[in-house]
C-alpha cells in the first residue's frame, strides 16, 4: 500500500523523513508544528515521532472541555512550612475632629423683689438666779488599822477604818465593808460601827491565816447622815505574822512616844515623874507639872489639846479597838489572879480583875517577842505593895491591858505594860509604872508617881 503525506506549512529543515525497516519516521524541529492529514482511504496510519531532544514549549492551547473526575491521586508529601510574613506597617492616627460652635446664652431672668425684714421679737426676761449649793463634804476614810500594806498583823486582830465624818451605821454593813483572803476567798465576820469615834470595825469569825495577805474593801454605799457616799471604793491590804503567835496591839509612832494621855486633864500631886509625852485631848487641863522644880517632873514634851494631841487620840482609839477585838480562843480569867504565873496569849475577864493576894508573873519562856493581852470588862486594881513581875525575856512594851473602865494602881505598887483604859487611870502613891498611861475620856490623876515609857 502506497501512502501519501501532505505536510501544510512544511519548511525545509524543519521536517525530515527517515526510513527504518520498512518504517517511515518523520523528524520535527524543536520548535515546530505538525499537522497529519491523511488520505489513505480504509487505511490507518499510526504515526511514531521520534525527536532528538524535547522542542520549545508551544503556546498554550484553548482550554478544553472538562473531562471525566479521575481517581484521585496519592497525597503528595506536605510542603514545607512557609516562612513568617513581615509585620505590616501601623496605620496613621486619623485627625481629631473640630469642636463644635457653643449655643448663644440665653438672657437672664429678671430678679424678684426682696421681702421686708420682720420685726424684731422682745427679749425673754432673765432667770432667777438658784440657790447657793451647800457646801457639801464627802466621807473619806482618814485612818485604818492595820495600815495599808502592813506585815506581821496578828491572825486574830479586827480591822477597823476611820471615817472623817459621822457616818449613818445602818449603811457600815457586812455587804459594804468586806475582806477577802488568801485570794478572792471572802472572809466571814462581824461588821459594827462606833458613832462616837467614828470606827467601822471588821472583826473575823475566826483567826485569819498565819503569812497571808489579806484585802479589805468599804465600797461606796456606806453614806454619811445626808445620804453622800465615798467617791470611791477604799481597797487596803495587809499580811498577817508569819506564824500564828499573838501580835502586839499597835501603837502608832506619834502614840508610842507619850507615857501619859488623859481625855479630861492631867493632875498631878507631890513629887512625881513622868519620862515621856505627856498630852491631853480633847481636854486641855494639865495640872502640878507647871511650877518650875516640882512638883511634877515632865522629861518630854506636854501637848494640850494641839493638833499632836489630837491626832494621839485618834491613834488610842484605834490602838483601844484592836485590842479589843481580837478574836480567836481566849484564856479565861476573872477576880484575882495575883499569886499566878501568865504565860504569852489572849487572856479575857467579863468582869473587873484584881492583883490583890500575890504579885502576877508574867513568863516569856525566852521569847523576846512574846505578847500578852488582857481584855478587861470593867476595872483593873492592884492592891497596895503587889507588882507585876517580869520574867525569861518578857518585856513591859508588850504587855497590853484593855480596861474596860477606870484602872488603880495602889501605893507602892510595881506595875509593867501598856494601861489602855476606857474612862480613868490612877496612880497611888510611890506607884510606879513601866509602860504607858493611857485613857480615853476621863483623868489620868498621879501622887508621887512614877511613869517611864517601856524599852520597846
Amino acid at each position: 500500500m502506497q501512502n501519501s503525506f501532505y505536510f501544510k506549512g512544511f519548511k525545509q529543515g524543519i521536517l525530515t523523513m527517515a526510513r527504518k525497516k520498512s518504517k517511515f519516521f518523520l523528524v520535527l524541529a524543536t520548535g515546530s508544528l505538525l499537522t497529519i492529514i491523511t488520505a489513505c482511504p480504509g487505511g490507518v496510519v499510526t504515526p511514531t515521532f521520534v525527536g532528538p531532544s524535547a522542542g520549545a514549549t508551544g503556546a498554550t492551547g484553548a482550554t478544553g472541555a472538562t473531562g471525566a473526575t479521575g481517581i484521585t491521586g496519592a497525597a503528595g508529601a506536605t510542603g514545607a512550612v512557609g516562612a513568617i510574613g513581615a509585620t505590616g506597617y501601623t496605620g496613621y492616627t486619623g485627625s481629631n475632629g473640630y469642636t463644635g460652635s457653643a449655643g448663644t446664652s440665653g438672657a437672664a431672668g429678671t430678679s424678684g423683689a426682696a421681702g421686708a425684714t420682720g420685726a424684731t421679737g422682745a427679749t425673754g426676761a432673765s432667770g432667777a438666779t438658784g440657790a447657793t449649793g451647800a457646801n457639801v463634804t464627802l466621807p473619806v476614810i482618814v485612818f485604818t488599822d492595820p495600815s495599808n500594806n502592813a506585815t506581821g498583823i496578828a491572825v486574830g486582830k479586827s480591822i477597823t477604818a476611820t471615817f472623817n465624818k459621822a457616818m449613818n451605821p445602818t449603811t457600815i454593813s457586812k455587804t459594804n465593808y468586806t475582806m477577802v483572803g488568801p485570794g478572792t476567798t471572802v472572809v466571814d465576820g462581824d461588821v459594827s460601827y462606833d458613832t462616837t469615834s467614828k470606827i467601822a470595825t471588821f472583826k473575823p469569825t475566826v483567826d485569819l491565816l498565819p503569812n497571808t495577805e489579806y484585802k479589805a474593801t468599804i465600797n461606796t454605799d456606806v453614806k454619811d447622815g445626808l445620804g453622800n457616799s465615798p467617791l470611791t471604793n477604799f481597797t487596803w491590804t495587809f499580811r498577817t505574822a508569819a506564824i500564828a503567835g499573838l501580835a502586839p496591839v499597835i501603837l502608832s509612832t506619834g502614840l508610842s512616844k507619850f507615857a501619859v494621855i488623859a481625855g479630861s486633864t492631867v493632875t498631878n500631886a507631890n513629887a512625881t515623874t513622868v519620862t515621856g509625852n505627856l498630852g491631853v485631848s480633847p481636854g486641855s487641863a494639865i495640872v502640878g507639872f507647871d511650877i518650875p522644880g516640882g512638883p511634877g517632873t515632865l522629861n518630854g514634851i506636854r501637848y494640850s489639846n494641839d493638833a499632836t494631841a489630837i491626832q494621839a487620840k485618834l491613834d488610842l482609839v484605834s490602838a483601844y479597838t484592836d485590842a479589843t477585838s481580837r478574836v480567836g480562843v481566849p484564856i479565861a480569867i476573872s477576880g484575882n489572879i495575883g499569886g499566878t504565873t501568865k504565860v504569852p496569849g489572849l487572856y479575857k475577864s467579863d468582869t473587873s480583875l484584881a492583883i490583890s493576894a500575890g504579885n502576877l508573873t508574867l513568863d516569856g519562856q525566852g521569847n523576846p517577842d512574846a505578847v500578852w493581852i488582857f481584855q478587861i470588862g470593867s476595872t483593873l486594881t492592884t492592891t497596895s505593895g503587889f507588882n507585876v513581875i517580869l520574867i525569861n525575856g518578857a518585856k513591859a512594851n508588850n504587855v497590853f491591858w484593855q480596861v474596860g473602865s477606870s484602872a488603880t494602881i495602889g501605893v507602892s505598887s510595881i506595875f509593867k505594860g501598856n494601861i489602855l483604859a476606857a474612862v480613868s487611870i490612877t496612880m497611888e502613891s510611890g506607884s510606879s509604872l513601866e509602860g504607858r498611861a493611857l485613857t480615853q475620856s476621863g483623868a489620868v490623876s498621879l501622887d508621887a508617881a512614877t511613869v517611864t515609857l517601856p524599852t520597846p
